[in-house]
């Protein structure tokens, strides 16, 4: 039984992983999920005072692994209002985008 066990264990290790090689990429629990980086927005922050800065994503993320999916960047503005009082707007500039949003704390 243990040894069905492990083998059953042993093939789902390796089925898992290669079945997702061919699917799209990066792909969750496939073999290139550490081998693509996701692209982060830009941020920067106005304090209260009227001054600027920019926000470096890196610190928010553990990891940013390549199928990590761009909509937990939404949550962030929300994030760097909540941590600093000082913060009155947070500027945003998407990757491939000109325009700038700015999301302005309540």
């Amino acid at each position: 039984m243990r040894a069905v066990l492990s083998l059953a264990f042993l093939t789902l290790q390796v089925a898992v992983p290669t079945v997702l090689l061919f699917g799209p990429r990066p792909a969750r629990f496939g073999w290139q999920m550490f081998s693509a980086h996701t692209t982060a927005p830009a941020f920067a922050v106005e304090h209260a005072d009227g001054s600027r800065a920019l926000v470096d994503v890196d610190d928010y993320f553990a990891f940013r692994r390549g199928d990590l999916d761009p909509v937990v960047f939404d949550r962030l503005p929300v994030h760097l209002c909540r941590i600093d009082p000082t913060v009155v707007t947070v500027y945003e500039r998407r990757p491939a985008e000109t325009t700038i949003e700015a999301h302005p704390c309540r």
